[in-house]
C-alpha cells in the first residue's frame, strides 16, 4: 500500500490530469445532454479553462525571450569552440530532420482527414498571397522595426478588391495585425544572447541576470502547470459541449496519436540510426541495445534528466568514450535537444489547424518548421512543455482559436514516446560528437555548472541528475 501511495505521490500531476480528462468527459457529455443547461450557463464551466490558456499565453514572450537569451548566452564562444559548434550544429540538424519527419506525418494526417476546410490561417481578404508575399512576410517579421511593437503585433500582406472592380482588381497592403511576432522576438533574443556569449567575462553579470530571469519565469510557469488539471477539465467540457459528432472526434485524435507514434519510431530507427552509421560507420543497433535501459527509464519517468547518470555511465564504461566529453555532451544535449518534441509539435499544429477547419499554407508550414527547430533548443522545462510551445508556433501563423484540450487526451502516451526518442537522440549525438572530436580532446575545457560540482570542483556522477538539471531539460 505504501508503495502504491509513493507511486501516486511521484506521479500526482499525471494522475490529476488523467482524472481531469475523465471528469471533463463525464461532465461534458452530461451537460451536453442536460436540457436545463444553455450556452450562457455553460460559460461558467468553461471560464477556468479559458483563464488557464490566457495565463499560458501571458508568459509566451517572457519564456521565449528570456529562455533564448539565457541558452545562447551560456554557450562558450572561445573555449571548446569546435565541440560547442558541433553540438549546436547537431542539435539544429536533428531538429530540422525531425521537423521534416513531422511535416511528412502532417501531410499524411491532413490527407486522411475528411474535415471541411473553412479558412486559411492568416488568409487574405480576397486574392491569395503569392510566394513573394509569403517570403516577404517572413523576412519582415524576422527583422521588426520596433521590438516592443513586435510583442503585440506582426506584419501581414493582404489584398483588398478595388472599389468598383467587381473583384477583378486588387490592391496590396502590408498591415499590422494583432498577434505576437514571435519570429522577431526570437531573432532579437538570439542576437542578444550570442553577443553576451562573445563578450565572455565582460557580460558575465548580464548572463547571470538572464539566467535568474529564466529561473523566475520558469517558476511562474510551473505554478501555472499546478492548476493544469482544473484548466484541462474545463477545456474538455468546452470541447465536448461544442462537438456535434463525438465518434468522429475520437477517431481523428486516435489517427493523430497513431501517426505521431509511427513518425517518432520511424525517426528513431531510420533517421537517428542512419546518422550514427553515416558519422561513425558502426552498426547503430549496437547503440540501441546499449542505451536500452536509460530509454526505458525515460519512457517510464517522462524525464531525460533522470537518465543522465546512467547514460554517462554507459558512454564511459561500455562505449569507452572520454569522460570529459561524455560529461559535457550528455547534459548539453539533454538541455538543448528535443527532436522528439519537434515531431510532435509540427504534427500537433497541423492536427489542431485541420481539426479547427483551418487550411495551413506552404508559408505557414515554413514558419512552423523554422519556429519549431529553434524553439526546441530552449523548451520550457515543465511537464508537457511542448503543449505551451504549440501555442507559440500557432500564434506565429496567426491561428489563435486553438482547441488545445483535445491533445491532453493522448498527451500521457505521446509525452513518454517522445521522451524516449529524445533520450536516444541525446546519447547518439554524444557518440557522434566523440567520433568527430576525439582528436581534439587534449584542448577540451569543460566548464560545468557550479551546481553540479562538489567542494573539489569535481562532478560526482550520482549528482548529475540533480534538481538543477531537472529544471533545464527538454520535454
Amino acid at each position: 500500500m505504501s508503495k502504491f501511495l509513493k507511486i501516486l505521490k511521484n506521479n500526482w500531476l499525471l494522475v490529476s490530469i488523467l482524472l481531469g480528462i475523465l471528469i471533463g468527459f463525464g461532465l461534458g457529455i452530461g451537460l451536453k445532454n442536460a436540457k436545463f443547461i444553455d450556452k450562457d450557463s455553460i460559460q461558467w464551466f468553461t471560464l477556468p479553462g479559458n483563464l488557464f490558456i490566457r495565463s499560458l499565453e501571458l508568459l509566451i514572450v517572457p519564456v521565449v525571450f528570456v529562455g533564448v537569451v539565457a541558452a545562447t548566452g551560456s554557450l562558450s564562444a572561445k573555449s571548446n569552440l569546435k565541440i560547442s559548434l558541433i553540438c549546436v550544429g547537431l542539435c539544429l540538424l536533428t531538429h530540422i530532420l525531425a521537423t521534416l519527419t513531422g511535416l511528412a506525418g502532417s501531410l499524411i494526417l491532413v490527407g486522411l482527414s475528411s474535415n471541411e476546410i473553412q479558412q486559411n490561417a492568416g488568409s487574405s481578404v480576397g486574392k491569395q498571397k503569392t510566394t513573394y508575399d509569403i517570403i516577404a512576410d517572413i523576412l519582415r517579421n524576422l527583422i521588426p522595426k520596433n521590438i516592443i511593437k513586435a510583442t503585440t503585433n506582426q506584419e501581414l500582406t493582404r489584398y483588398y478588391p478595388v472599389e468598383g472592380s467587381n473583384f477583378t482588381k486588387f490592391t496590396k497592403k502590408v498591415e499590422y495585425i494583432e498577434g505576437t511576432n514571435i519570429l522577431g522576438v526570437l531573432v532579437f533574443a538570439l542576437l542578444i544572447g550570442l553577443s553576451a556569449s562573445i563578450l565572455d567575462k565582460k557580460a558575465e553579470l548580464f548572463r547571470e541576470f538572464f539566467k535568474a530571469c529564466n529561473d523566475v519565469v520558469i517558476l511562474v510557469l510551473r505554478w501555472l502547470i499546478l492548476i493544469a488539471p482544473i484548466g484541462i477539465t474545463s477545456l474538455i467540457i468546452e470541447a465536448i459541449y461544442d462537438v456535434d459528432d463525438l465518434g468522429d472526434s475520437f477517431k481523428r485524435i486516435g489517427l493523430f496519436a497513431g501517426l505521431c507514434v509511427a513518425a517518432l519510431l520511424l525517426y528513431a530507427i531510420v533517421v537517428l540510426g542512419g546518422m550514427v552509421w553515416l558519422f561513425t560507420r558502426k552498426n547503430p543497433f549496437k547503440y540501441y541495445y546499449s542505451f536500452l535501459e536509460p530509454m526505458l527509464l525515460a519512457f517510464a519517468s517522462t524525464s531525460g534528466a533522470v537518465c543522465i547518470h546512467k547514460s554517462i555511465d554507459i558512454c564511459e564504461n561500455d562505449l569507452k568514450i572520454d569522460s570529459r566529453l561524455s560529461r559535457f555532451t550528455i547534459p548539453f544535449y539533454t538541455t538543448l535537444q528535443g527532436d522528439g518534441s519537434s515531431i510532435f509539435i509540427v504534427m500537433a499544429c497541423a492536427f489542431l489547424a485541420d481539426y479547427g477547419g483551418v487550411e495551413l499554407t506552404a508559408g505557414d508550414y515554413v514558419v512552423i518548421i523554422l519556429m519549431t527547430s529553434i524553439l526546441c533548443l530552449c523548451l520550457p522545462s515543465v511537464p508537457s512543455s511542448s503543449i505551451v510551445t504549440i501555442l507559440v508556433v500557432l500564434n506565429a501563423v496567426n491561428y489563435t482559436d486553438v482547441n488545445i484540450a483535445i491533445l491532453y487526451t493522448v498527451e500521457w502516451l505521446l509525452d513518454r514516446v517522445r521522451t524516449a526518442v529524445n533520450l536516444y537522440s541525446h546519447c547518439f549525438c554524444a557518440v557522434i560528437t566523440y567520433e568527430l572530436c576525439k582528436n581534439n580532446l587534449q584542448n577540451l575545457e569543460v566548464e560545468p555548472d557550479k551546481d553540479f560540482q562538489n567542494d573539489n570542483g569535481e562532478i560526482p556522477l550520482n549528482n548529475v541528475s540533480s534538481k538543477n538539471l531537472l529544471e533545464n531539460e527538454v520535454v
